[in-house]
């Protein structure tokens, strides 16, 4: 016989939740997500406007950027690419990047289009690049391997034009040449001063003091005492003038030796005190670099005779690793004040340096002094870059 089934106990009734309680939670979630949401709006429109600002400065950047791949072909280029070749954006795209380069730099460009996608450093070349119209222009390419994930390494080319670089080393290497013509001519006029006139005038002065000491009248006029002077006057005159046109102990003695008697000069003309520091001879420069930094110093040196205020003048000249320094520091007059650094103006130690390839300053160096520094590059030779390479740092 079975039993009866036990009867099912009914389960115990949920409490029921507050209304208002429920109420104010859905609230509360709602402005969690309203405040999510606007977060994320201000986050979209800040990624839009990075996006902008982004494709602004790739696409009007002052350079020319390319993205090719290891079959020459152009990935990607922005507007100032397509601009300095004159072809449509569109155009460059998926064509070869050989075919913009000049015709003649072809296989320099293929060498070093191999050796950038071998390294992983950026890697520089100059060559001619073909412009509007196939007119081409010296352009400067940096070149950087990009690869990741596994992918196809790619290279990233930055297109500079060099024109306006190129033009000015071309008018400075002309400048150059007229200056190095123009002192060769100052110093042949120099030495025919020097060897004819000079002599001359001596020989002329020694004669006449022969003549007078043979003469049985041992008593010399006044008027043949002024000959004398006046003979010993033109003498300095052309010793004078030959050491302007020409510095002939720069070519005999060395740079030092010749500014330090430059230094001497403008001390015993402007009659102050020049307290100068020489460091040069040891190390050997060609010689229309000796003639550079002699003309700089003289530039710097000559306005001192005019300058009668300057008091406690220092000079300094030294050689350094792949430049020469020249500093002029002096107080209480208007030089080196109110030298002026630009070569659109004239001045003559900016445009000197200009030549030269210089760094100018001018800077107060206390209450009432003003140093004026001149840095020069210059090339090291091989013994002296080697004895600082080998130095401790």
């Amino acid at each position: 016989m079975t039993k009866p089934r036990a009867k099912a106990q009914p389960a115990a009734p949920k409490p029921t939740q507050d209304p208002s309680a429920l109420l104010h939670e859905l609230q509360v979630h709602q402005a969690e997500l309203e405040s999510q949401n606007e977060e994320l709006r201000q986050t979209q429109v800040n990624l839009a406007t990075a996006r902008d600002r982004f494709i602004d400065l790739y696409d009007f950047a002052p350079v020319g950027y390319f993205a090719i791949d290891a079959e020459g072909t152009i990935l990607e280029a922005n507007l100032t690419a397509a601009t300095l070749l004159g072809v449509d954006r569109r155009a460059l795209v998926r064509d070869r990047f050989a075919r913009h380069v000049a015709p003649a730099f072809g296989d320099a460009w293929h060498r070093h289009f191999a050796r950038a996608l071998a390294q992983h450093d950026s890697q520089r070349i100059e060559l001619s690049m073909c412009g509007p119209g196939g007119k081409p222009f010296p352009a400067q390419l940096d070149c950087l391997r990009m690869a990741s994930g596994g992918a196809e390494p790619t290279l990233r080319v930055a297109l500079t034009n060099v024109s306006e670089r190129h033009l000015a080393e071309q008018t400075r290497h002309i400048a150059e040449s007229a200056n190095r013509a123009q002192e060769a001519q100052r110093y042949r006029v120099a030495r025919e001063l020097h060897e004819e006139l000079g002599q001359r005038l001596s020989s002329l002065k020694m004669d006449l003091v022969d003549t007078l000491t043979t003469a049985q009248d041992r008593t010399q006029p006044a008027h043949v005492n002024a000959m004398l002077a006046t003979l010993d006057e033109a003498v300095g005159t052309v010793r004078r003038i030959t050491r302007e046109l020409a510095p002939l102990m720069l070519r005999d003695l060395g740079l030092q030796a010749a500014v330090d008697w430059l230094v001497h000069d403008v001390a015993q003309r402007s009659g102050r005190q020049i307290d100068a520091t020489l460091d040069v001879s040891e190390t050997p420069l060609a010689d229309s670099s000796d003639v550079g930094l002699y003309r700089l110093a003289q530039d710097m040196l000559e306005p001192l005779v005019q300058d009668a205020g300057s008091q406690a003048v220092r000079f300094e000249m030294r050689q350094l690793p792949g430049e020469t320094l020249l500093s002029l520091e002096a107080s209480g007059g208007t030089w080196p004040a109110q030298a002026r650094v630009d070569p659109a103006h004239a001045s003559p130690v900016g445009h000197r340096a200009h030549l030269l390839g210089a760094r100018v300053d001018v800077h107060r160096a206390g209450n009432d002094r003003v140093r004026l520094t001149v840095r020069v590059p210059q090339p090291l030779m091989p013994d002296l870059r080697r004895r600082h390479q080998g130095a401790a740092p």
